[in-house]
């Protein structure tokens, strides 16, 4: 199996004139220690302790740690201590070590870019009923949804913004059903916005950033440079909206 527990040997003793309880016999036992551990694609995880078992070399009875005769377990008290795992059983928490490690830096030395800042503050600004006199550009979209988009995506409940600049535009929309959309047919979103954004004569020659979020999260982004379709798309180029990264 790709995961469950193991054992290995980690030591066999030889422990002389032990009184065997079936033959009645002071014999040589032969005692078996085994490390057990929990893998992951044979990668030992978590060591989960240890299984003794002992063999009388006369009779050949085995039993378990718990069946040894208090002849037997007294001599393997003695030595038991020395008997350790090797170092690859620990291969496993080393690597989690090393993870968190790893996380723990990067999550301290990591800078979100100040442009995000703007981005989120828009996002605040979107509204399920755009007026003409607040923002022309959201209004007029809606209207066009509110007639081609099926009630199944709920168009009441889109939320719209937009922004214009000197020379580039931002639009912003939240569709909770988007994930329910096809990939192939989100585009298809695309070339209404476009319609709308050509219907408006200030807008011509300007670059335009467009972002759609789902419920939780933005899942298509369009910008001069770059088209990005997926259930977690980066908003990273709609940033390029609010100016050149600030940070050095």
């Amino acid at each position: 199996m790709f995961y469950g527990w193991r054992a290995s040997t980690l030591k066999q003793i030889q422990v002389t004139k032990a009184k065997c309880d079936l033959c009645g016999d002071h014999c040589t036992h032969r005692v078996s220690v085994f490390g057990r551990y929990i893998h992951i694609m044979w990668i030992p995880i978590i060591p989960i302790g240890r299984k003794i078992v002992g063999e009388c070399q006369n009779c050949l009875k085995t039993v378990k740690r718990k069946e040894f005769s208090m002849d037997l377990d007294n001599q393997l008290r003695r030595v038991e201590s020395s008997i350790k795992r090797p170092i690859w059983h620990w291969i496993g928490p080393a690597i989690l070590g090393v993870f968190a490690i790893t996380m723990a830096y990067s999550i301290a030395t990591h800078k979100d870019d100040p442009r995000k800042i703007y981005l989120d503050a828009d996002e605040a600004k979107m509204t399920i009923q755009p007026t003409m006199e607040s923002d022309s550009i959201s209004y007029q979209l809606k209207s066009m949804f509110d007639v081609f988009v099926t009630e199944e995506m709920r168009p009441q409940s889109f939320s719209y913004y937009s922004k214009v600049e000197e020379d580039k535009v931002l639009l912003l929309l939240e569709i909770p059903e988007f994930k329910n959309l096809d990939k192939k047919v989100r585009p298809e979103l695309l070339e209404i916005v476009t319609q709308v954004l050509d219907g408006f004569a200030h807008l011509e020659g300007k670059d335009r950033y467009l972002g759609v979020k789902g419920k939780y999260n933005m899942m298509l982004v369009k910008t001069p440079t770059e088209f990005e379709n997926s259930n977690l798309a980066s908003s990273d180029g709609i940033y390029d909206f609010y100016g050149p990264d600030q940070i050095e």
